[in-house]
């Protein structure tokens, strides 16, 4: 079911903000789609993250939403279940450290930096495709 949406969510989230972007800014400096893109991730694992935290309560299963996450955040998700297997061997088991807010701190942190670089990579991409030639004719 997840794997019909995912598309729609990824374009939604992410790409409208981009179009838009590049459609309206005066300037066209990556900084500000990097910035943008950063944050969009961010508050996006924060509502989540709210989600879960609520649905936990009731039913644990709903810590599955995070495999959105994994899918949206690779390559740096791929790197999650080692820290995870790290932290919870040296604090101990914990039901909520290990589904809640380990999941949380690095899909907010890593996936928003990555999505940072990501934003980058797309305004100077951009940049140099419709940069117009600047030398003499």
């Amino acid at each position: 079911m997840i794997s019909i949406f995912l598309p729609v969510i990824v374009i939604l989230l992410f790409a409208i903000p981009v179009i838009m972007y590049f459609r309206f800014s005066k300037t066209k400096r990556t900084l500000g789609l990097a910035k943008l893109l950063g944050v969009i991730h961010f508050c996006f694992v924060a509502l989540f993250a709210v989600l879960i935290y609520f649905g936990m309560k009731q039913d644990a299963e709903v810590a599955m939403i995070w495999m959105l996450f994994y899918i949206i955040d690779i390559p740096v998700s791929l790197f999650l279940p080692y820290l995870d297997n790290l932290v919870t061997k040296a604090i101990g088991d914990n039901f909520m450290l290990a589904n809640f807010y380990i999941p949380f701190m690095y899909f907010s942190l890593f996936g928003s930096i990555q999505y940072f670089f990501i934003g980058r990579v797309m305004g100077w991409v951009y940049n140099k495709l419709t940069e117009k030639n600047k030398g003499p004719e």
